[in-house]
């Protein structure tokens, strides 16, 4: 039996590169999941070879915002059953003309490359988190047993933590600004995306 195809999208907007002492509101600027059927127009999939750049933040700044760039990404799940044999597919991608950067930020030179490589862990995060839900839906035992909703719980699960990794980053990394908690954090994502490259697509 084939069931219908599945779709899951889980956009973020991750605000990022402010001043010092500018504050983040309540909810962390990020947007709930929604359900779609396809990645947005222009989506760039996450891949080690092909690192963000600031020409990849198409969208219009905000100029009377606090952040001075926005990274915004969605992580798509899609599964079918056939026959009782699952296929599933989770991708993360960037999102260029929803993600902006105020040019002052472009023109700092050495702290603009600093500014970018902040946005760049953001996305990925939310790599390491597709991975994780792949690495959860292949052990998955039945999955065709199981309704579409218990299966769609056990990525919703994945999508809440990566909203509070996401924020946990942000402030704890003083959005970029704290140097050496920023390179905490770059080196420790990039053990975790080590660790979970079987996972990779």
């Amino acid at each position: 039996m084939r069931l219908p195809m599945l779709a899951c999208l889980f956009l973020a907007a991750a605000a990022c590169t402010q001043a010092p002492g500018a504050r983040l509101p309540p909810d962390g600027n990020l947007v709930r999941p929604a359900l779609v059927e396809t990645l947005p127009p222009d989506s760039i999939r996450w891949s080690q070879r092909r690192r963000l750049s600031w020409s990849d933040f198409r969208g219009a700044p905000q100029i009377g915002a606090y952040p001075s760039a926005v990274t915004s990404y969605v992580l798509l799940y899609t599964s079918t059953c056939d026959a009782k044999v699952f296929t599933s597919r989770v991708d993360a991608a960037f999102v260029p003309r929803q993600s902006w950067v105020k040019t002052s930020v472009v023109l700092l030179g050495p702290a603009s490359r600093r500014a970018l490589q902040h946005e760049q862990t953001h996305f990925d995060l939310a790599e390491i988190d597709a991975r994780r839900i792949r690495r959860a839906l292949a052990s998955l035992a039945t999955p065709c047993e199981m309704t579409s909703d218990e299966r769609n719980a056990v990525v919703a699960r994945f999508m809440q933590e990566d909203e509070e990794i996401q924020e946990r980053y942000d402030r704890e990394s003083g959005h970029g600004i704290d140097a050496e908690r920023q390179g905490d954090w770059e080196s420790t994502v990039a053990r975790q995306l080590a660790a979970l490259a079987r996972y990779r697509n």
